[in-house]
């Protein structure tokens, strides 16, 4: 066994508001740089993901009154560290083509987790994964679904060992030309002491 061992790292997960515009940005920024740049045009980064475009969808997003879509700051020491997003699947995408399930009641997704690169590897993302299952669990949602890029094979392997599996589910024409599919896991009953906790970041 390693001789070093990474600390677990205990977050906190609060609601976001129109404030944290400028953080979210910046950590959506950072880690789709790390990531999506590796198989997505420097051009549609350029466009789709710079700091003032992220910060303008955070602010649509954020002052939607339909319900179906929560967004969510992590915090470590105050710090903002990570964002998460959880909703409803979409049906149909740009093209007017429906690439997931026919019937998607019942089913939450998680859109969008990124955490700091400096914070990965603690736990944060464990936790960030819990916190929103089980918010989907309140929500009534029987299912929890996530695209993932297929090029992404760390963040696969991560769902997998958080229960996922990968199913047939496929998007070969996404905007910026990198395929996704839907990996997928069924919510069970949450212990007490989960909901409590989930009760507690709500409020904070």
């Amino acid at each position: 066994m390693s001789d070093f061992i990474k600390k677990i790292l205990s977050v906190k997960i609060r609601k976001a508001n129109e404030k944290d515009a400028n953080d979210w940005a910046e950590i959506l920024h950072q880690s789709s740089e790390l990531i999506y740049s590796k198989y997505v045009s420097r051009d549609y980064m350029n466009n789709n993901y710079n700091v003032e475009q992220l910060k303008e969808n955070f602010l649509q997003e954020i002052n939607q009154s339909n319900g179906n879509l929560e967004l969510y700051m992590l915090i470590l020491n105050d710090i903002p560290v990570g964002i998460l997003k959880i909703g409803q699947p979409i049906k149909y995408y740009t093209d007017g083509n429906n690439y997931y399930r026919d019937d998607i009641e019942g089913i939450g997704e998680i859109k969008s987790l990124h955490i700091k690169s400096e914070y990965q590897g603690h736990g944060i993302g464990s936790q960030a994964i819990s916190f929103a299952e089980n918010r989907l669990k309140e929500l009534n949602y029987k299912k929890s679904s996530i695209w993932v890029k297929i090029q992404n094979v760390k963040a696969i392997n991560f769902y997998i060992s958080r229960g996922y599996q990968k199913t047939n589910f496929i998007n070969p024409n996404t905007n910026d030309k990198a395929p996704s599919m839907v990996m997928e896991r069924t919510l069970r009953t949450q212990l007490k002491e989960d909901k409590d906790e989930t009760q507690e970041y709500l409020h904070s």
